[in-house]
């Protein structure tokens, strides 16, 4: 890197994070190095922290403490922007006593930091900062709290006078703030904004200090004040998750904001009254997240908005028909909607779909919708009380990615015949029910593709037959399929036409296994039982021209046998059961055996015979190396594998 211009390495090191990244130790690997991180801007000019929970543990704790401290100390001329979420960072006092001292912030995004009027005052950057997030909710529970503390939290913003944030941050553009009804009822929001120039205000009304027997009021009056004014058309985000709003409301809200671009209502009330047909407009909504309450009498969802990118309907247990008209729409997500039966869409850039526990949804009105919508590429499905889940390229042509997931014992055939598709994921329910009297039959999937990256299946005890078919096959994972206990032994074919790269088989009751394919990089059998028939043993037959590594960790077979030509890599581990081993070790360039007891000695015979057939070959003539660099394998376990 000694070559490379200086702009060039600022340019790679801005992919180290400042905080969690090693960009500060890379300063003492040469004084080159520390004069371009010390006197490159760009690698300081926003610190974003990620709410990672991991990160904030034990020793990585204090030293991402100790890296943020130094980054504000020694480069805080250079900081314009510090976004974080809720780390706790920001509670220590010395950490707030250095955002005092910066000078060139203008964003300042940070709910977790507390507001002060001293706080406020001291910064030292007040007359540049252009955004500032102010969270002035308190998250302590209201209930069996003495009298003055009652009042403290009652004063919350006013304890530092929000109708002075105007002289206190005068070149202030965009702000975020979180604060509960009440306080925005008192301290009337229409004369803060009076005294702002703003661009853009995110809102996000939460619920009163409520005592215990107090009844919610529905309604937000401030929000109808302000819907009146001047200051409507630079409301850009609003949310209100928890406090019961009107259907008039909810009408007035997306239609009479213009600029409005991100809207959350987290509980929708209605009346007897009330008409059952809700019917939403906007010319700026981008996101939409609804949700009723278990008495709405909603049951039609109309939405007509041509700017909306992504709509999330929740928990609206009595609605029976959703219809939307957005052009642009890329994605739709339905979770708890109990009732709903109908979807129609008028969409033409749907990309993303999840279906979470929809029980009357028909899977012959869904496939509908995919095929008014063939742009779909991801795909989620859950709790569905479907016994069919068929997607073909007629339904959905560029279909990338599918999961189903809390997959029970209702479903019974999964047909997928998508050519595009890359990952399949299918997850069992984490409290399957109990299989119905009478009924025999387990789970079976098929899926056909061009190049499949991953097909991953976990927990799904009802499943008795998977089948494969691809032109290659990166990863396929089954952990817990067709277990005993469920009455179920699964069997696999897999056949791809170029290669396969890793198959991992654990902890499966198998009755039959077919891998064809020209190359496998690496198939491992741990903790699978080859559950026998009637008729004959557990057949695991793999037909290829090169296995790179094979691995069989503890299973309970008695034989093993492997006629192959070449294989580079065997191993048996924890077999305890293996006590014939028919493997002509010329053919097998590296082979271990460990924790095998009753295959000690006939293993022993093995390398002995081996060894003499080697010397015999030596004095005959000399190897042909190229031959040692093919590897072609098969395996069989309880059988021959071919």
């Amino acid at each position: 890197m000694e070559s490379l211009p200086e702009e060039m390495i600022a340019h790679i090191f801005s992919f180290f994070h400042q905080i969690y990244g090693k960009l500060l130790l890379l300063r003492t690997v040469c004084r080159k190095w520390k004069i371009i991180i010390d006197s490159s801007s760009v690698l300081w000019k926003h610190i974003h922290l990620d709410d990672t929970p991991d990160y904030f543990s034990g020793k990585r704790y204090l030293r991402f403490h100790g890296n943020l401290r130094v980054c504000l100390t020694r480069y805080k001329k250079y900081i314009h922007c510090i976004r974080a979420d809720d780390q706790k960072f920001f509670e220590n006092i010395e950490i707030r006593n250095l955002l005092v001292n910066l000078t060139n912030l203008r964003k300042l995004d940070i709910p977790i930091l507390r507001w002060t009027r001293y706080f406020a005052n001291t910064l030292l950057s007040r007359n540049l900062l252009k955004h500032v997030t102010i969270d002035d909710y308190q998250r302590e529970g209201f209930y069996n709290i003495p009298e003055f503390s009652v009042r403290a939290l009652q004063a919350g913003v006013r304890s530092w006078d929000m109708k002075s944030i105007s002289r206190v941050l005068p070149s202030l553009e965009v702000l975020s703030l979180s604060c509960r009804r009440d306080k925005l009822i008192r301290l009337n929001i229409v004369s803060i904004l009076g005294n702002l120039h703003l661009n853009e205000l995110h809102l996000n009304v939460r619920p009163d200090m409520r005592r215990a027997g107090r009844v919610p009021i529905v309604g937000v009056p401030p929000l109808r004040e302000l819907l009146h004014t001047q200051h409507a058309n630079i409301l850009t985000t609003l949310e209100i998750r928890c406090l019961p709003v009107s259907m008039n409301d909810a009408v007035l809200f997306t239609k009479g904001f213009k600029s409005l671009q991100h809207l959350t209502l987290g509980c929708i009330s209605t009346t007897n009254e009330d008409n059952t047909t809700l019917e939403l407009r906007s010319e700026s909504l981008k996101i939409l997240h609804l949700s009723f309450m278990r008495n709405c009498t909603i049951e039609i969802l109309k939405c007509e908005m041509h700017c909306l990118e992504g709509i999330a309907i929740t928990e609206c247990y009595n609605i029976t028909s959703l219809e939307i008209d957005a052009r642009i729409l890329l994605t739709l997500t339905l979770r708890n909607n109990c009732s709903l039966k109908n979807i129609e869409t008028k969409c033409s850039r749907l990309s993303d779909v999840e279906v979470r526990n929809c029980a009357c949804l028909k899977w012959k009105d869904f496939q509908k919708m995919l095929r008014e919508n063939q742009g779909i590429k991801r795909m989620e499905l859950a709790d569905t009380e479907s016994e069919s889940i068929e997607v073909n390229e007629r339904d959905a042509p560029n279909l990338r990615k599918l999961a189903i997931s809390e997959a029970d014992v209702v479903l019974k055939r999964v047909y997928i015949d998508c050519p595009r598709l890359e990952v399949l994921k299918m997850i069992g329910s984490s409290s399957p029910r109990k299989r119905p009297r009478g009924r025999h039959k387990g789970c079976s999937a098929f899926i056909s593709s061009g190049s499949l990256r991953k097909v991953k299946i976990l927990d799904v005890i009802y499943m008795d037959r998977i089948n494969i078919r691809c032109v290659s096959l990166k990863d396929l994972l089954v952990v817990r399929a067709g277990l005993l206990f469920s009455g179920n032994s699964l069997a696999i074919d897999l056949r791809a036409a170029e290669s396969v790269g890793n198959i991992m088989l654990s902890d499966l009751a198998l009755k039959q296994i077919h891998v064809h394919s020209p190359r496998i990089a690496n198939l491992m059998l741990q903790s699978c039982c080859l559950a026998t028939e009637k008729e004959g043993k557990c057949k695991v037959k793999i037909k290829c021209e090169v296995i790179e590594e094979l691995r069989i960790i503890r299973s309970g077979i008695k034989r093993f046998t492997l006629n192959v030509p070449f294989v580079r890599s065997l191993t048996l581990d924890s077999c305890h059961r293996l006590a014939a081993l028919d493997v002509d070790l010329t053919k097998v360039k590296n082979i271990r055996v460990e924790r095998c007891p009753n295959l000690a000695t006939h293993y022993q015979g093995l390398r002995n015979e081996n060894n003499g057939k080697n010397n015999e070959k030596n004095t005959g003539g000399n190897d042909d190396d190229s031959h040692d660099d093919e590897v072609d394998d098969d395996d069989d376990v309880d059988e021959v594998i071919d």
